[in-house]
């Protein structure tokens, strides 16, 4: 179905990935490691410290370095997401990521068992959630628009 999409996309019994354009016209990092495209996961079955087992699912944009807000980044795109009357489910949120703090987005759905086909429709508000990103702000090859999410 992502493919049918042109994402590059594919999956396993437990994790499924697809790379989202965020500029230009190449779908994978695969292809051209200079790709501009964001990496967006569902894993089943992610056991969670209090939670138990379930769904995580994360969008790892593409950027080398984080701004020198980040936090602040996470925060915006977190308040920005509120204001949209009509947006995918509100269940997890933008923060930092990795040992360079990015700013990137997760989601964790408790569930002990798999539901069929749940982890297409995480996939599907992830890409949703990185469409708004790159609409509203990303540049092509540069990265976030900090003015524009900062200010506007």
């Amino acid at each position: 179905m992502f493919q049918e999409r042109g994402l590059a996309a594919s999956n396993n019994a437990i994790a499924f990935w697809t790379e989202f354009p965020m500029s230009g016209d190449c779908p994978s990092r695969a292809i051209d490691p200079q790709a501009d495209t964001a990496l967006l996961q569902v894993n089943v079955g992610t056991p969670h410290p209090v939670a138990g087992a379930g769904y995580i699912a994360t969008i790892s944009l593409p950027l080398t370095e984080a701004p020198p807000n980040a936090a602040e980044v996470c925060r915006r795109l977190n308040a920005l997401e509120l204001k949209q009357p009509d947006f995918v489910p509100r269940l997890g949120a933008w923060g930092l990521h990795g040992a360079n703090d990015l700013p990137g987005y997760s989601c964790f759905i408790p569930c002990a068992q798999p539901i069929e086909d749940l982890h297409k429709t995480i996939m599907w508000w992830c890409v949703l959630r990185a469409g708004w990103l790159r609409t509203r702000f990303w540049i092509a090859k540069t990265g976030l628009n900090l003015p524009v999410l900062l200010n506007g």
